[in-house]
Order: structure tokens, then sequence, then C-alpha cells
């Protein structure tokens, strides 16, 4: 005689239409179905399968409830592939301001630097020798640190249906963790160019200025095309430097094409400044802490900095991504709750080489950097 528990029993055709084989990924329908529920969006278009997938998690929420340890590594799994995919989607904003590199989790996260050695060039006599540049290059290892972010998981109300909270928990780790790795490219960009000697294009001062940036614009843009970069703070100060006056004098108001009216008043922004393209780096606020007076929240990112960065191969700044998201979970007693933290190995260098291609204007009225 056998028994059988029939919390565990599942239908194999049932299991095999929504659950693959091998592993999860963010095209897993179990995954994006749980993902469309959690945010409260239409699953109609999922068919049948919406109502087996909301039934599968239901079913892993009651076994995790009671202590199943495999249904609670399948529940954590699911959750890790679910915010990989909007935290990697975010991050590639680095790729418009520098080389992003990604390597697995047992491989070195090497980048590559190039160098142009030989004689000057100048001017030759007939049939002379001819002076030759040498492309170098050479191979460095980038330091690593972990990002991490975590949220609490209650069983219960998984086994009971309710994804919305599971969908606000997700959304709150990927704006952490995207916040925190920018936190500390920014802060690394500023702290580098602002203590390095020799060629710079670099200037401070309270506000962004007209001279400042078309002069920083001028020394970038001959490496390439250049991007500007920054908070809301910094690239919204653009605005002010559109327009024409119709007098010489000055003296009248300034006249702004209609398209650029439009434009501001869509965005809040330009989008490009003399021919440069300007792009803000999202800055939310966080909602875990007050800033230094204690009459708002802070932000994740320091906001007074806006950068002028080329992109491509020979980009000043190098991002680099190792084994993508990992995740590991324990029971909170006191909280009767699953605790589960992420992380991801990020690292990030700016070439000392290639400095003098990028430019940074820093506004002093606002932070220039952040640290967690």
């Amino acid at each position: 005689m056998s028994s059988l528990e029939l919390n565990n029993f599942r239908p194999n055709a049932e299991v095999n239409s929504i659950v693959p084989e091998h592993k999860y990924t963010e095209k897993s329908p179990v995954v994006e179905i749980f993902s469309a529920m959690s945010k409260g969006e239409d699953t109609s278009k999922y068919g049948e399968k919406a109502n087996k997938a909301y039934n599968y998690i239901k079913t892993l929420g009651a076994n995790a409830e009671s202590g199943d340890g495999k249904a609670k590594v399948e529940l954590n799994t699911i959750t890790s592939v679910q915010i990989q995919a909007p935290l990697l989607k975010r991050l590639q904003l680095f790729n418009f301001m520098g080389n992003v590199i990604n390597v697995a989790y047992d491989e070195r996260l090497l980048y590559k630097v190039h160098k142009l050695q030989g004689k000057m060039s100048g001017m030759q006599a007939n049939q002379g020798d001819v002076p030759f540049a040498a492309a170098t290059w050479d191979y460095r290892e980038m330091a690593t640190q972990t990002i991490s972010g975590g949220m609490s998981v209650n069983y219960r109300e998984l086994a009971a249906g309710n994804f919305s909270n599971q969908g606000v928990l997700a959304e709150q780790v990927v704006t952490d963790m995207t916040n925190k790795v920018f936190a500390k490219v920014i802060s690394d960009l500023y702290t580098a160019v602002k203590s390095a000697t020799g060629i710079k294009n670099y200037s401070e001062a309270a506000g962004i200025t007209k001279t400042a940036l078309q002069t920083a614009i001028k020394k970038a843009r001959r490496f390439g095309n250049v991007g500007i970069f920054g908070d809301y703070n910094v690239t919204s100060q653009i605005n002010e430097f559109s327009g024409f006056n119709t007098d010489t004098a000055g003296a009248l108001a300034k006249q702004l094409p209609l398209s650029t009216v439009e434009e501001i008043m869509k965005t809040g922004l330009i989008s490009t400044f003399f021919g440069t393209p300007v792009t803000e780096i999202p800055n939310s606020y966080n909602l875990t802490k007050l800033n230094a007076a204690g009459t708002d929240y802070d932000l994740y990112l320091p906001d007074g900095l806006l950068f002028l960065l080329v992109a491509g191969e020979m980009a000043p700044l190098q991002i680099g991504m190792r084994g993508g998201l990992t995740s590991k979970s324990g029971f909170d007693v006191v909280m009767g709750n699953e605790i589960t933290r992420f992380d991801m190995e990020f690292g990030d260098v700016l070439i000392p080489e290639y400095l003098p291609m990028m430019g940074l204007i820093s506004d002093t009225n606002f932070a220039q950097v952040k640290s967690y």
C-alpha cells in the first residue's frame, strides 16, 4: 500500500506546459506569467497557461510554507530570474556611457587598453624614410565588489494567490540595486577625474554655465561621438542655454523655436545641445533614508555632476559584471518570513590613458559623491 501527498501532486502534462525541464529563464512561461500577475498586468494573452501558472505558484507557496526546501529553492529561482531581467535592462544605460563587459562567474574580468607608439610624423624627402605608428595593447584585470539587495517573502500570501506584494518588492530590489551600481560608478568617475594630474577636461563652479559646457564639448568631441549625462538637477540647466536673441544688444527676451518649446514641455529636457545628445541619469528617492536636514527623502545618486563621455572600444569608462544575479535565502523567525538576498558582482574602472577623452563639470550647489 502506498500513500501520496496531495499538495505535492501535479499532473505531468500540466506541469510540463509551464515549467522548463532544465532551468528557468526570463522567457519561461511560469516566470513571465508570475511577473505579469505580480505587476497587475492582463494575463489573458497566455490563455489556459495563466491559470496553470497561478495554481502552480500557489502550490509552491503552500509547500514552502510547510517547510518544503525544494519549493523554497524553486520560488527563489523564479524570483531571481524575475528580478534579473529588468535589472540588467536598466543597467544597459552603461552602454551609452562606456564599454560594458559581461563574463561568467568562473572567468577573469579583463579589459583591453590600447596604446599608440612610434615616431611622430614629419616632412620627408622624396623616397625618404617613412615614420610608422605602432598600435599595442595590454589586458588589465578589473577589481570587483558585490552589490546587494534584499526582500522579505511571505509564503502564506503566495499560497493564498496574493502576488501583488511580490511585484512591489521585486521592483524595489531592482531600483535599489540599480542605483547602488550607478552611485558607485558616478562617485568613482568624479573622484578619479578630480584627483587626476596632467591633461583633463574638468571644471567646477556653483552652477552649470554655457561657456563651461561649450568648452567641455569642444574638447571631448575631438575624440569621437560624445554624450552628455547627468541628474535632472544639472541636465535641466542646459534648457536655459537654448534659444536666440532677436536684437544685437540682447535686451529683448530670448526666443525659442516651437520645436524646442514642445520638447521641453514633453520631457523636461532638450534632447541635444550643439549636436551633442543629452541623457538624464534616473535618480530615485531612497525611501528608507532621509536627507541630512531631515526635510525630504535622500537621493540614491549624487546630483551635481555633468559627464561628457565617449562610448566604444576606447571609452574611458569600463564596466564589468560577472556571473549575473545570484541569491540566497533563510528564514527570519522574528518576522515569520523568508528573507532573500540578491547579489551581483560588479566592477568599474577609469583608464588613466583615456582620461583626456572625457569631460566632467561639477555643480557645487549639489552633492558630488554618495557612499553605501
